[in-house]
């Protein structure tokens, strides 16, 4: 039986403030698809990045998964560690900027199931935990994860 590829990118808060290669990074957490691919499925745009390093630069205590970009799962799936796993709660983010951030149900978080699924297998947070999508853009200083 083959292994499902992850369709979800830890972005560990030391590389992204260091500024690690996105192959560099996928292939050292075991994801060995070739360096285009996951270009194409996990790369960020500068503006991404910055909102990212921003966020863990702040807030230490979230972890940040880059969702693949060709399934409609949003950008990004964000998980508070500091509380304990069955409290823990998940929001599905798909950034846009310049655009006020809000509740959503928009087609590019049609598929934001699958990477919850993937949170879940990763046993951060309990089945059936509470999940927000959310679309837009926010001060990640004052984005509600929780």
């Amino acid at each position: 039986m083959s292994r499902a590829l992850p369709i979800l990118l830890q972005l560990p808060r030391r590389a992204m403030l260091t500024g690690t290669n996105l192959a560099v990074l996928a292939h050292s957490l075991g994801d060995f698809r070739s360096p285009p691919e996951l270009e194409r499925r996990f790369g960020l745009h500068s503006h991404e990045h910055h909102f990212v390093a921003e966020l863990l630069r702040t807030r230490p205590q979230v972890w940040v998964f880059r969702c693949d970009q060709l399934l409609s799962c949003g950008d990004f799936v964000f998980v508070d560690m500091s509380a304990p796993r069955a409290l823990r709660r998940c929001t599905v983010l798909e950034h846009k900027q310049r655009t006020r951030l809000r509740e959503s149900r928009h087609y590019q978080l049609e598929n934001r199931g699958a990477a919850v699924d993937e949170v879940v297998r990763r046993r951060l947070v309990e089945p059936g935990a509470q999940v927000s999508a959310l679309f837009g853009s926010a001060d990640p200083r004052e984005l509600q994860l929780s």
